[in-house]
């Protein structure tokens, strides 16, 4: 599993991969494993005849650089993947709201000393302190930094807002965000950082047969956290979306970051979906629930540790 191929100023959630690390890694797919697409994988998995070491690139949200960067390559080795769009990111319009968030709260040169707001009935106070200018020492620290082992207060500060952030909808998330712009002295033209790619560029990256469309809801909601009918929209909305931008039916979902429940997998099938990939990591067996594929999450790993960590996997 992707989400990004490039190169940022620091990656909290481990969503990045070089692009010379990606193409050191399709090089390596093709010569030791054999790269299917989902519906091919799907196949195999309804006759029981998965190839011992058959794998299904995928890309989760559906970032510019997919389509900029990672398309090139994988289109230069001829190697087909999946991508997982949630449609209301398209066209540039916002970033995806986990990333402005981390640019406002770990990345601003200056903010107020004192974050105070009032936040799902609980009031959030944080004292910034001698963090409230950005300095050399932070910066380094903030590069390489692990978003659940935060090493500064604006580290933890972030994380506190996005545990926050996660269970709400999106019109929320983008209220509470306008409140931390404001509080910061930001307006929404300066963090605005990269996001979705456009539609063209769907419609373009679907053209490929070597590429297949998926479904990742409208507004990247963490399913579980919401009603049936809250589920209902997301997931039926995104797909009517995709299926009529790209003029092709889709059918292989992925779960916003990896949450679901019973009724998330009763809507995809009254959705006509035939696959959806969890968060979870594992091999694919005989047994394994189509609605519930398991998958490895491609970290920015030096070249041996990629390999090791992939060879693990597939032993397990």
């Amino acid at each position: 599993m992707y989400h990004r191929i490039n190169t940022p100023a620091s990656d909290p959630w481990k969503l990045s991969v070089d692009p010379e690390l990606f193409e050191q890694q399709l090089i390596f797919f093709k010569k030791h494993y054999s790269v299917i697409s989902s519906d091919e994988l799907v196949t195999e998995m309804a006759t029981g005849r998965i190839g011992n070491r058959s794998i299904v690139l995928t890309f989760d949200d559906g970032y510019r650089d997919n389509y900029e960067t990672a398309r090139p390559l994988l289109e230069k080795h001829a190697v087909p993947a999946s991508f997982f769009i949630t449609d209301s990111y398209l066209d540039g319009n916002q970033p995806f709201w986990w990333d402005e968030l981390e640019y406002i709260i770990v990345h601003s040169k200056e903010l107020p000393s004192v974050f105070s707001i009032s936040m799902n009935n609980e009031d959030l106070h944080f004292n910034l302190a001698d963090e409230a200018v950005l300095n050399e020492d932070m910066q380094e620290k903030h590069r390489k930094y692990n978003a659940l082992k935060p090493p500064t207060k604006r580290t933890r500060l972030y994380l506190t807002l996005w545990n926050a952030f996660s269970p709400m909808q999106k019109d929320e998330q983008q209220q509470f965000l306008q409140l931390i712009r404001q509080w910061a002295g930001l307006s929404a033209e300066e963090t605005m950082v990269d996001g979705g790619m456009s539609r063209k560029q769907l419609q373009e990256l679907s053209a490929n047969g070597l590429f297949t469309i998926g479904g990742h809801t409208s507004n990247h909601l963490a399913l579980d956290h919401h009603s049936i009918d809250v589920q209902s929209k997301e997931i039926s909305e995104n797909k009517q979306f995709l299926e009529g931008l790209i003029g092709k039916e889709i059918h292989h979902f992925s779960y916003p970051s990896g949450k679901y429940n019973e009724a998330t997998i009763k809507l995809l099938e009254e959705n006509d979906y035939q696959a959806a990939y969890a968060g979870r990591t594992g091999p694919i067996v005989k047994n394994t629930d189509p609605f519930l594929i398991p998958r490895l999450q491609i970290n920015n790993w030096n070249f041996e540790k990629f390999r090791k960590v992939l060879e693990k996997t597939f032993k397990s």
